[in-house]
């Protein structure tokens, strides 16, 4: 029978196949075995033999072209190609990969991108490419870009900043706020009109069509004339009058008013009625609006605040032999009547609305101080002393009168609260007006010689000084001389003061002159007006400007008729 083998060294083993093998052959079974197993095992001579084999074959280094033996590297960050990198090298680079990604880019959210001072650069790697620029999309790539910066093709050297929504802008922020691109073309678009405006105003022809060059040419080197608060009066070299506007009036006693942009507010009656109108017109004579009053009531007395934009107005009415007064407050843009109270029913000489909504009236050797609601503020009475006249500073609320007051005749000041402030004794001509020098208010009062003026410090009450012959001549006036209209100052030092006297002995026609002087006298400019005027009539003259601060015309009110004219002054390059 078959007797089985071990597979690999054939050794014996026992059948066990059949139950009824007992006994076997301890020789067959071990001895012979172990033989096999001594046979198969090498001897040390052979392990010897086998070792120096081993070493004696040429095993290649390995590269990246062949297989072969290599040395292990825990480095990170060697340039090696032949060494081979352990498992710590590869956690190790690992960790400082994802550090670096976490710190060079930004989640879905947002983020910091942190590292050392440095410089990042964008570099063009094709320059025969068009464009380098950095493109940003807010609302997601498939949206398409609607922001970017950069340059837009490779001959550009200008840098482009584009903002692609239609309704976007580019905004600059500082510590002060922020400036848009549009604010600053705005910007520039409204002071080039500013400037063609001014340009235009004074005579000169100018567009927003010019560019700045030509603007510049044109306010440096051409005539340009009329008032310039910028230009000293040294630079004057001659003025003019010219007629601006004629307007029909059938009104003998006319009450008028102008704001600073020359626009013209005046009562009349309306044809066939009993009923009053206000009037306003623009300096070319066309209506702006016109408003009504109820039958019988007359106009009194008439002013304009330009800084309130507001017409003050007294009205009077008769009923069953009763005298009753009214203040009426209109909007001056419109005509619209803003408010109204009753006042005493006296005689009214003139009226003044200063720039907190206060109502000063000069009634007969008094006046009455009324707050917005009609209220009496205060009352100052004073005495009769030849030449009476008013002034009211609208700016700091405080009243200056020329009368006898406590036995002194001169120029008094009051606050509008009724507080005696002080006492200047002038000789006093006709008229006041109030200015500024020098960041001083000063009272500029018409003295003795009519073409003499005398600055006084609105504060202190104390002479600064006296300006002679500001007119071109000396005159004889008679009572067309309105004592509270014949004088103007400005903010900027300068005055204007006009004169009237008869054209001869007994005569009805008058002649007029004006003078502008600066700076206390030290600049002066005079011209006669050429028309002769008709004397014993209401003849009043009203100044105006653009910016409020410089006159600029002059207003002849008379029985039948309105002129304005232009105060031109050419100015010396």
């Amino acid at each position: 029978m078959n007797e089985p083998k071990t597979p690999n060294l054939g050794l014996n083993k026992i059948d066990r196949s059949s139950p009824s093998t007992t006994y076997f052959d301890l020789d067959k079974y071990l001895d012979q075995n172990w033989e096999k197993v001594d046979e198969g095992v090498a001897t040390k001579q052979d392990l010897e033999e086998l070792r120096e084999a081993v070493g004696e074959i040429d095993v290649p280094d390995a590269s990246l072209t062949q297989k072969g033996k290599v040395q292990l590297s825990n480095k990170v960050d060697g340039i090696s190609e032949t060494m081979a990198a352990t498992e710590r090298a590869v956690s190790d680079a690992r960790k400082a990969a994802e550090t670096s990604a976490k710190n060079a880019s930004l989640s879905r959210n947002g983020g910091t991108l942190t590292g050392s001072g440095g410089i990042l650069s964008i570099v063009n790697e094709t320059p025969e490419l068009d464009g380098l620029y950095a493109q940003l999309y807010p609302e997601g790539i498939e949206a398409g870009r609607k922001a970017w910066f950069g340059f837009g093709d490779k001959y550009s050297r200008s840098l482009t900043l584009t903002n692609e929504f239609l309704d976007g802008d580019i905004v600059f922020r500082d510590r002060t706020g922020t400036t848009s691109i549009a604010d600053l073309k705005q910007s520039g678009v409204k002071a080039k009109q500013r400037i063609v405006d001014s340009l235009n105003v004074l005579g000169e022809s100018a567009s927003t069509s010019d560019d700045w060059e030509q603007l510049e040419h044109k306010l440096r080197v051409g005539k340009i004339y009329g008032p310039n608060k910028k230009v000293p009066i040294e630079k004057v070299k001659d003025m003019q009058i010219t007629l601006a506007a004629t307007f029909s009036n059938t009104q003998p006693d006319i009450k008028y008013g102008v704001d600073i942009e020359g626009n013209i507010t005046f009562g009349s009656i309306i044809s066939g009625t009993n009923l009053y109108k206000l009037t306003n017109i623009n300096p070319a004579g066309v209506e702006r609006w016109t408003t009504s009053m109820n039958n019988g009531w007359t106009l009194s007395a008439l002013t304009v605040n330009s800084i309130r934009l507001e017409i003050a107005t007294i009205f009077s009415r008769s009923v069953n032999n009763v005298t009753e007064s009214q203040v009426y407050i209109f909007d001056c843009r419109n005509g619209v009547q803003l408010r109204s109270f009753q006042i005493e029913p006296l005689g009214y000489s003139s009226l003044e609305l200063d720039d907190d909504g206060l109502v000063y009236v000069k009634e007969s050797y008094r006046v009455n101080v009324y707050d917005a609601s009609g209220g009496i503020r205060t009352t100052i009475s004073y005495y009769y002393s030849g030449k009476e006249a008013v002034c009211v500073d609208r700016k700091n609320g405080e009243i200056y009168f020329h009368a006898n007051f406590n036995g002194k005749t001169g120029v008094h000041k009051f606050s509008n609260n009724g507080t005696y402030l002080w006492y200047c004794p002038v000789t006093f001509f006709g008229g006041f007006a109030i200015g500024m020098q020098n960041g001083v208010t000063m009272l500029h009062v018409r003295t003795t010689g009519s073409s003499n003026v005398t600055l006084i410090n609105a504060k202190t009450g104390e002479k600064n000084l006296q300006i002679t012959n500001v007119l071109p001549r000396s005159f004889n006036p008679r009572s067309i001389i309105m004592y509270s209209d014949s004088i103007l100052a400005d903010d900027n030092g300068m005055g204007i003061l006009y004169g009237a006297e008869e054209e001869s002995s007994g005569s009805n026609y008058c002649k007029l002159a004006l003078g502008i002087y600066s700076e206390g006298g030290k600049y002066k400019r005079s011209l006669d007006f050429s028309d002769s005027l008709y004397a014993f009539i209401n003849v009043k003259g009203i100044f105006a400007s653009g910016d409020g601060s410089r006159p600029d015309k002059i207003l002849f009110i008379f029985s039948s008729r309105i002129n304005v004219y232009n105060i031109n002054a050419e100015i010396l390059g």
